[in-house]
């Protein structure tokens, strides 16, 4: 059964690797991903937002930007103005585009990264997007609340289910609500739905196999970005 199963997991890795990645010696394979998800109230994204709202508006200097494409960056304080003359604020958003990077290392090792998050308001009726907030996550106030914080277990409420646990690759892709919509920054169409398929298989394999591990990573905020930041709750790490 075991030795079954790593020979579907190299041929999924090799169809994998001759479709979009390319190989570098400090890595074995790497590959980016978008989905999306809904932000349903009371659910984690929710919570998410919610405390990402509260730590940007009690920091309201920071730079950030409405939409992935905008020219320059502008103060949260300035967005927070300009949805609300829309009769729109964070809390509007309904749905979330997730950006993830992975890397298999050491050849049993994955390695998850979240790179962006992009919230926008989609309305039942005609399917119309309003685009809310797009941050990357090297701001250093977004790591630490990503990294850091998070909400009590119910099985123990002195210990904590982090945010980055809650935006997991694995998690996410459970939920009916979400779907994978971009591999390595192409389209995923209506008509190839096995590359999808191919690429959540593998991760979930590779999780499933002995002596293999799934990490939850983030990426590193660059000293230019903490300098021209405000010092957030606690410190990355």
């Amino acid at each position: 059964m075991i030795y079954s199963t790593r020979i579907a997991l190299i041929g999924s890795l090799l169809l994998l690797c001759s479709y979009f990645t390319t190989s570098v010696q400090a890595q074995e394979w790497a590959q980016e991903v978008q989905i999306i998800t809904t932000v349903g109230y009371g659910e984690p994204l929710h919570i998410i937002v919610d405390s990402l709202n509260s730590v940007l508006t009690r920091n309201p200097q920071i730079q950030v930007q409405r939409t992935p494409t905008d020219d320059a960056p502008i103060a949260y304080s300035e967005l927070q103005d300009e949805l609300l003359n829309e009769g729109l604020d964070l809390n509007s958003a309904s749905h979330a585009f997730i950006s993830y990077r992975f890397e298999l290392v050491n050849g049993s090792e994955i390695v998850e990264t979240i790179n962006e998050m992009y919230f926008i308001y989609r309305a039942r009726v005609d399917r119309s997007d309003l685009p809310i907030l797009y941050v990357n996550t090297r701001i250093p106030v977004v790591n630490n609340l990503i990294r850091n914080k998070g909400v009590p277990r119910l099985t123990n409420m002195k210990s904590m289910r982090s945010f980055r646990e809650m935006l997991a690759f694995p998690y996410l892709t459970k939920r009916q609500e979400t779907a994978m919509v971009e591999i390595a920054g192409r389209p995923i169409r209506e008509d190839t739905p096995q590359q999808e398929q191919l690429l959540t298989d593998f991760l979930t394999d590779q999780m499933n196999l002995g002596g293999g591990s799934y990490v939850l990573s983030m990426p590193r905020t660059t000293v230019a970005q903490v300098a021209a930041s405000p010092s957030p709750e606690a410190p990355p790490q």
